[in-house]
């Protein structure tokens, strides 16, 4: 759970919950590749991370956005 304060000064408090991780297709790892510099996500693996997101208490925050600021997350694997 995270505290969300959308552009109006509204705040909320938030939950998020994991649905699922999926590997990317190869076309998809292939377009991400054209965004970046050539290889630079090479020896990545590439997935997508679904999340469900429910208020739990606070200001009406239906008309704010609560993106995901989109820089990439690493994990490691120990």
């Amino acid at each position: 759970m995270y505290e969300f304060t959308g552009t109006d000064g509204q705040k909320a408090l938030l939950s998020a919950e994991l649905v699922d991780v999926t590997a990317a297709a190869a076309a998809q790892v292939a377009f991400l590749n054209e965004q970046f510099d050539k290889d630079e996500l090479k020896g990545f693996e590439i997935s997508f991370i679904h999340l469900s997101q429910s208020k739990v208490s606070g200001d009406p925050v239906e008309f704010n956005s609560d993106y995901y600021d989109g820089k990439p997350l690493l994990f490691v694997a120990e």
